[in-house]
């Protein structure tokens, strides 16, 4: 005789790990396309890597545009004054 309740739970596992396996997979995903926008010639790197270097390009990045923002209020002043 099969117990009524055991046979919802069981089903409810299976989904449950099926669901958790699709979102494991298209995170693999993300972070092997992650790893190609970086540097699609490297071999295969661990998560860790690639977010470690994908942290620091992020860095260097607001860097880098903070530094543009600080050039483009100088310029913009350069600019009035020559028009004045």
């Amino acid at each position: 005789m099969v117990d009524v309740k055991e046979e919802p739970v069981s089903s409810r596992k299976i989904q449950k790990a099926e669901r958790e396996k699709i979102r494991r997979d298209k995170l693999k995903k993300h972070f092997f396309e992650l790893g190609d926008a970086l540097d699609p010639n490297r071999p295969k790197s661990d998560k860790a890597s690639i977010l470690i270097e994908t942290k620091q390009i992020l860095k260097d990045l607001m860097t880098q545009v903070d530094r543009l923002k600080a050039e483009y209020v100088t310029l913009s002043q350069e600019s009035r004054e020559v028009d004045d």
